[in-house]
């Protein structure tokens, strides 16, 4: 398979794999809202709720990374996922305080976390080995 295909199917599978992590996360969020809990701690209860959905299903599923340095995969996206929530953060108080509606707020701020997530995930923790006909 070429490289240009398996970048495309990276990217579809990262894309499913966010889309299937934005509806779930979303649900908790706006249901937390809905019920009365305030903007800030339904979104980090959403984030901390898919953290560990997003690790797995990034590692078996959309990187395929086979490897036993589990421990430092994890640490590695702990960070990526903490640099992606603060900027989700950042985005979602600069929102809120332009009077957006939100849910428009928690939207918008979403789609700033995913880009920084795949940026993140993609380039440094679960950055593809070089295989050794590409090291030569």
């Amino acid at each position: 398979m070429s490289k240009v295909k398996k970048e495309f199917r990276l990217i579809y599978k990262f894309s499913l794999v966010g889309a299937f992590n934005t509806l779930i996360g979303f649900a908790i969020m706006f249901t937390l809202m809905y019920l009365g809990t305030e903007p800030y701690l339904s979104n980090a209860v959403c984030y901390t709720v898919c953290f560990f959905l997003s690790f797995f299903l990034g590692k078996y599923f959309v990187f395929r990374v086979v490897t036993s340095k589990k421990s430092s995969e994890l640490i590695r996206f702990t960070l990526a996922f903490a640099c992606a929530f603060i900027v989700n953060l950042i985005a979602l108080k600069i929102l809120l305080h332009a009077h957006i509606n939100p849910y428009i707020s928690q939207l918008l701020a979403g789609i700033v976390y995913a880009a920084a997530s795949y940026i993140l995930s993609r380039k440094w923790v679960f950055k593809p080995t070089p295989s050794p006909e590409e090291s030569s």
